[in-house]
């Protein structure tokens, strides 16, 4: 019968499987966020151009670029590296490390190329930074590292610098990007678990798989071994065959009386030469008493 490892160090190596899983996965869907930022960010810069100082623009794009191109040689460097289950939890926390310094740089965004004179402005970038936020909760949502401290990084400074202008709009505008920091956490705890439900299940499929195969392994091992001793046994009941045959023969052929009794001195046994010997048949002599017969 199967029965899958609960001991506590398979649990643990399951858990390890999981996570490498996940930070494969994190960074797997890299590209796909590094590209949208990237465009995301040339886009707004473009926009804010005339309404911020643009040496404020250009540093906060090249500082933001140079983060971004950090990460493509992170994802880089864990393709090459390929990290054992053992070394991936610091790959995870490079990642962390890395998605939380984008945050931070959006952050900054909001607080240092706000467009104070431009309402149209101001809130297309709160729509951009919250539309950057939700993206960047589903794909990276397997880990709660991973993803909350650079949304929070995102969101936490728009909504102060809203907060900071005044004016009903501005608050209730606050307090929506601050709502939506809320849903996204509260959403974000069934899909992490449905995920987690899904590697748990798919690692513990891979197990069963495994040790199925050893198992048919062991039993085509030991069909062989059975074939090999039925094959032998075959040889050695052969063998007394051939043996009982050739003492059938030696006996039916023999001059002497070849003969075998019981404990209780009752024939079992008379070679046919006793018809030879004696003159009796072999059924004749049966019917006598050994002790008036062969020995008188």
């Amino acid at each position: 019968m199967l029965v899958l490892g609960n001991t506590p160090e398979d649990s643990q190596s399951r858990r390890k499987e999981i996570e490498a899983a996940q930070i494969q996965l994190l960074y797997r869907q890299t590209p796909s966020g590094i590209l949208g930022g990237l465009v995301l960010a040339v886009v707004l810069t473009a926009l804010l151009w005339n309404e911020v100082p643009y040496t404020r623009s250009i540093i906060w794009l090249g500082t933001y670029t140079a983060l971004q191109t950090l990460r493509f040689l992170l994802y880089l460097a864990y393709w090459r590296a390929l990290p054992s289950r053992e070394a991936v939890t610091l790959w995870g926390r490079f990642f962390d490390i890395s998605n939380l310094s984008i945050g931070v740089a959006w952050g900054l965004l909001a607080v240092f190329l706000y467009p104070a004179q431009s309402i149209m402005l101001q809130y297309l970038i709160s729509f951009c930074i919250a539309a950057l936020s939700c993206a960047i909760t589903v794909l990276y949502s397997l880990r709660t590292t991973s993803y909350l401290p650079g949304v929070l990084a995102m969101l936490l400074p728009l909504a102060g610098r809203h907060f900071y202008e005044g004016g009903s709009a501005q608050i209730g505008m606050s307090l929506a990007i601050l709502l939506l920091a809320t849903l996204l956490i509260m959403s974000t705890r069934t899909t992490r678990t449905l995920i987690s439900d899904y590697l748990r299940l798919k690692f513990e499929k891979k197990q069963l798989s495994e040790e199925l195969h050893e198992q048919k392994a062991d039993g085509q091992k030991l069909g062989e071994q059975l074939g090999t001793e039925i094959a032998r046994r075959e040889e050695v009941q052969e063998a007394l065959r051939n043996n009982e045959e050739r003492f059938q023969l030696l006996v039916e052929t023999a001059k002497d009386i070849i003969w075998t009794v019981d404990l209780s001195l009752n024939y079992t046994y008379v070679s046919p030469s006793v018809q030879a010997v004696l003159g009796y048949t072999v059924e004749e002599i049966m019917a006598l008493d050994p002790l008036c017969t062969l020995t008188s």
